[in-house]
């Protein structure tokens, strides 16, 4: 089976599981994959899932390269609401330990405005054609309500079904924005939960999961 199949069947995988979103999953909430409950592993993810944060609050994904983000988000435990561990399964059946944490809205936004991030003002990027994976779709009622929901958008121009597998599907969404910016704005909503906006593999550009 080629490489890129391989991966991109694992993240379908991954996806569908994780039907059901965190207590609190929104703008101000990030997670990350750690090795374990242990205080030396929860820093790192922490600052993982900040930084996850502010690229979506700032809608601009270069932000997770800057430096003075990486400190900022060295500081994550400080601007914690709350936090928790869920697992996801792995082609090799043995489960990923992901940290999901929900971070104090005036204390990010702190920290945006002494980065120099404006919010308001937030990069809308060009438009753009991107490639979503969405889970928890278990029935043509629930694609429809997908597709009804992308449809009321003003920053979508076209959305359409590219596969399905299991009980998630494969998008192509046709923007009026860049890709930060739209999961900025849809992860405000109640329908859709971003799951990961920035996943490494090929030919996916965002995950997300249909709420209940």
């Amino acid at each position: 089976m080629p490489l890129r199949l391989t991966v991109f069947l694992a993240l379908i995988v991954v996806c569908v599981v994780a039907s059901a979103p965190a207590h609190g999953a929104g703008r101000y909430t990030g997670q990350a994959p750690v090795g374990s409950q242990g205080d030396a592993d929860r820093g790192p993810a922490l600052a993982q899932a900040m930084i996850q944060v502010l690229t979506r609050l700032g809608g601009d994904e270069r932000l997770a390269d800057r430096g003075d983000v990486a400190r900022e988000a060295a500081q994550a435990s400080a601007y914690v609401l709350q936090y928790q561990y869920r697992r996801e399964p792995a082609t090799d059946g043995t489960p990923t330990l992901m940290l999901v944490a929900e971070f104090d809205p005036a204390a990010i936004g702190a920290v945006l405005q002494r980065l120099g991030v404006d919010t308001a003002q937030a990069d809308r990027g060009a438009p753009s054609e991107v490639r979503l994976w969405i889970g928890g779709i278990r029935s043509a009622e629930d694609y429809a309500r997908v597709l009804r929901y992308l449809g009321s958008l003003e920053l979508v121009r076209q959305a359409g079904a590219v596969e399905a597998r299991g009980d998630g599907m494969l998008m192509r969404v046709a923007l009026t924005v860049g890709l930060p910016y739209f999961l900025s704005t849809v992860d405000t909503g109640a329908l859709l939960t971003v799951v990961d906006g920035r996943p490494p593999v090929d030919g996916v550009d965002a995950t997300l999961i249909l709420g209940r």
